[in-house]
């Protein structure tokens, strides 16, 4: 931090010390160069891990909608349960990143004003709860 160097930094300058100057500078860069490619490599990974969480989620969620029945598919269109798997899948790669305040809010208000719901929820649970009632 800029308080450590401060004493460095200020012998280098007053003795004028053009060698040492440079050496700071050096080592500076090659912190920061390093840093870099540890945030990259951490990136990297957690994105992979991440998508390969989500893929395997997305495929027991295709396998179970697979395993209804015709009534199931003569209730909800093909296109609405589409929809939802990819906005599920969507939502659960952006749940950790942060994102700015307005972009947020923006996010929340269209998906507030949205017919599609996420898999689980409304209409296909009724219908869940309806076919337990059934049996």
């Amino acid at each position: 931090s800029a308080w450590i160097m401060r004493d460095v930094v200020n012998e280098l300058v007053v003795t004028r010390d053009s060698a040492g100057i440079y050496w700071v500078a050096g080592l500076v860069a090659l912190i920061f160069t390093v840093k870099g490619c540890a945030v990259f490599i951490q990136t990297w990974f957690l994105g992979r891990a991440g998508n390969a969480i989500v893929a395997d989620q997305q495929r027991v969620l295709y396998d179970r909608i697979l395993s209804h029945g015709m009534e199931f598919y003569h209730a909800f269109q093909s296109g609405d349960l589409i929809t939802r798997m990819t906005q599920n899948a969507q939502a659960a790669r952006e749940w950790p990143v942060p994102r700015p305040r307005r972009l947020r809010e923006q996010t929340q208000s269209a998906r507030s004003h949205s017919a599609a719901r996420p898999l689980g929820c409304g209409s296909i649970a009724t219908y869940r709860a309806t076919e337990a009632r059934r049996r």
